[in-house]
């Protein structure tokens, strides 16, 4: 097992006790923040600050814009970062998966139109396409948190869908070349049994890096949507500047505290440090999985 590898399962492996104990861990809800907070100086005057607060003995790493603790913000945050990213990447593969067998099976047909719709997405940022298809609806209270969140992933999911197909694809057909196939094909296979029992025992190498690289590539297009004040759940705009439905979210965190950067630096950092490292997480798993793979049955899992 070679060091990415080793990296990326410890790095998964606390991401998911992220996820799973996160919000017992946090010291606070997000019930409990305070507007303002009054100290005493060394001269004994009184002074009244407005958040974020910096470290304290309350808030370990400070608060955000509304008082919220961070620390608290970061631990349940995981959940509904992490799980959007995972969830992206499950529901465009298992789309692309069929998509791309008939791509593969019908090249002339299929196959033309994903590659001509692949290299057409690739024109234009996806975060340009997720942004202005997600705006939309993203700032109307027509739909609850929870519907914002679903639609926001579903968006993600098509936008992205037909890259994902063309590479699956190019691997499909030359798994289909495979001498055995003509064999299959000969004793009556239907396409689906062919799929099934043939083709992806033969992707699944190719897969585990594949969905672990799109968790990644998930998890920074949100964070550029959160630059962009595009958050997960849904955005409302109040009187000091954009602010999230759900807060519990670190990319949308990276947004709503942007404007206090140079006040509180480390309000951005925290949220943004934290996504970086899953991202890295994810990274290293591909690769390391990858060598995995070139190393234990000389093919490449790209």
């Amino acid at each position: 097992m070679n060091l990415q590898l080793k990296i990326g399962i410890v790095g998964t492996v606390v991401l998911l006790l992220l996820i799973l104990i996160g919000p017992k861990l946090a010291p606070y809800t997000m019930d409990d923040y305070s507007h303002f907070k009054k100290v005493t100086t060394e001269s004994g005057e009184t002074k009244t600050l407005l958040p974020p607060f910096p470290a304290s003995d309350e808030n370990v790493i400070g608060t955000d814009t509304t008082g919220r603790d961070m620390l608290s913000i970061l631990l349940r945050g995981a959940r509904v970062t992490i799980l959007f990213a995972v969830g992206v990447a499950v529901v465009r593969l298992l789309l692309a998966l069929p998509l791309a067998y008939f791509g593969a099976v019908y090249p002339r047909t299929v196959g033309w139109f994903v590659d001509k719709i692949s290299v057409a997405s690739t024109t234009i940022p996806m975060v340009l396409t997720v942004f202005l298809l997600v705006s939309i609806y993203n700032f109307s209270y027509a739909f609850t948190n929870t519907q914002s969140l679903v639609l926001t992933g579903a968006i993600v999911v098509l936008v992205g869908l037909f890259q994902t197909t063309s590479l699956l694809q190019q691997k499909m057909e030359s798994i289909l070349q495979y001498p055995f196939m003509d064999g299959l094909r000969s004793i009556g296979a239907g396409k689906w049994t062919i799929l099934r029992k043939h083709v992806i025992p033969h992707l699944t190498v190719h897969l585990g890096v594949l969905l672990v690289s799109e968790i990644a590539q998930t998890l920074w297009l949100a964070t550029q949507l959160g630059v962009l004040y595009v958050f997960l759940g849904g955005t409302y705009y109040d009187p000091d500047g954009p602010s999230m439905r759900i807060p519990e979210e670190w990319a949308g965190k990276i947004g709503t505290m942007f404007r206090a950067f140079r006040a509180h630096p480390m309000a951005v950092l925290y949220p943004a440090m934290a996504l970086s490292l899953a991202i890295l997480t994810f990274n290293m798993l591909a690769d390391g999985l990858r060598k995995h793979n070139e190393q234990k049955w000389g093919i490449t899992g790209k």
